[in-house]
């Protein structure tokens, strides 16, 4: 929900597809302009359909539904898991924000999100939020979070700005002119927090500034929590450490 939101607020402002064929987006690649089974959803996460001969772009790859890791600049042979509709990889290098399951947009309140982190190379992730349902975007009512990861030679920082702009919600009218179909749109909500999840390594540190910040790892990965608290008035710097 909220990487599709903001790969829509990116099409919107840059005039790029949401799905995108790999040939728009590896432009000095001519032999994608032939590759019809694959498209990149955002900048980030590469989907496989129809037939399983993969072409998978420089860089390593990320299995989403087995996290193994392939190396890119060549066609593999995919053997969808199962129950799986087709293959779908992350790339090495991306901020993907998801958050739980939302039935309509009445229950959505944007107070918590998962930062699923794909380190190996530099990325950035404007985390874009806006009140779900009206215009009032075309005037401004929205809010951006940007979002990074820099590599160093021992790890990386993943740095979270601080949130900018905000949006207002709208109550049901109290004397009973309304629909009954018409729903509470919910305004801009508190800071939210921040579940983050590294897929790719667990970490011997994590720190905030010269702080050590509460981590644990599991399966090849590294999790540790932000607090609304933290960044509500400034921007965060962590510093993970392999």
């Amino acid at each position: 929900f909220p990487y599709i939101y903001s790969t829509a607020y990116q099409a919107a402002t840059r005039s790029v597809p949401i799905a995108r064929s790999l040939s728009l987006i590896y432009e000095d690649h001519p032999e994608y302009d032939y590759v019809t089974n694959c498209y990149m959803f955002g900048d980030s996460i590469l989907i496989g359909v129809f037939d399983m001969n993969i072409t998978l772009p420089e860089g390593k790859w990320y299995d989403y539904f087995t996290g193994e890791i392939y190396e890119g600049g060549r066609t593999v042979q995919y053997k969808i898991p199962k129950g799986r509709g087709g293959a779908m990889f992350i790339k090495c290098g991306s901020i993907v924000p998801t958050m739980e399951p939302c039935d309509f947009v009445e229950k959505f309140k944007g107070d918590k999100y998962t930062l699923n982190v794909y380190h190996g190379s530099d990325a950035s992730f404007r985390l874009y939020e806006d009140d779900g349902l009206t215009y009032d975007y075309l005037d401004g009512a929205y809010a951006l979070t940007d979002i990074t990861i820099r590599h160093n030679t021992k790890g990386f920082d993943l740095t979270i700005s601080k949130r900018d702009g905000s949006f207002d919600g709208r109550k049901k009218r109290a004397d009973g002119e309304y629909k009954l179909s018409d729903p509470v749109i919910n305004g801009i909500g508190e800071t939210p927090e921040f579940d983050v999840v590294i897929h790719t390594g667990k970490a011997n540190k994590v720190t905030l500034g010269d702080k050590p910040v509460e981590f644990k790892t599991e399966n090849d990965k590294t999790f540790f929590k932000i607090p609304s608290s933290l960044h509500e008035n400034t921007d965060l710097v962590y510093t993970i450490t392999f």
